[in-house]
């Protein structure tokens, strides 16, 4: 199946990005408060590459640089930036996908920089994902997530978000969780 259209991941002159139908009606913006979604502009640019993690966290995510670069390499990804009170904290991207009879979204990245780490950004960047995701149309069915075994707080973090480990995808625990589509109520 091919997947939908959407939002280019990101756009560096603070136009709109790239886009098609259906995803285009999502508002990205709605997040847990202080702390919103937003694509990079060229008003952000500069402080978006400056965000990296913790030295001792390097292996955990991959740096803004190649982050973006995947974003231009696979068109249907979604690049979004954490911003608080006007400063980017952090980044997310996402990949829909179609697997077996499932419509899923993997969260390829979620990174808070090391300077705001500890002050609850990193949960409510996955909140504003997942509640983003929940606006998708066609409705998603599943959200996967993944995270090299030695990022016990991030596994912690995702499995009190609801999601469930399902073993291990390249070298990294995959964890995935139904959306409220299937979810029963």
């Amino acid at each position: 199946m091919d997947p939908p259209s959407h939002h280019r991941g990101h756009t560096r002159s603070g136009s709109e990005a790239h886009g098609g139908d259906a995803l285009d009606d999502h508002d990205s913006r709605r997040a847990p408060p202080g702390l919103e979604l937003a694509e990079i502009s060229s008003a952000t640019y500069a402080a978006a590459n400056a965000l990296v993690v913790k030295p001792e966290q390097a292996g955990f995510v991959a740096p803004i640089g190649k982050t973006l670069a995947d974003a231009d390499a696979y068109p249907e990804c979604l690049f979004r930036l954490a911003i608080v009170a006007d400063q980017p904290v952090g980044y997310l991207l996402l990949r829909p996908a179609h697997v077996d009879d499932y419509r899923v979204v993997s969260i390829l990245r979620l990174m808070i920089d090391g300077r705001y780490q500890g002050r609850g950004f990193g949960r409510q960047l996955l909140e504003s994902a997942l509640a983003w995701i929940d606006t998708f149309v066609p409705p998603v069915d599943l959200v996967r997530i993944s995270a090299v075994p030695r990022n016990q707080r991030a596994l912690l973090m995702y499995e009190r978000a609801g999601f469930r480990r399902m073993g291990i995808e390249d070298g990294e625990i995959a964890l995935y969780r139904p959306t409220a589509h299937i979810r029963p109520r």
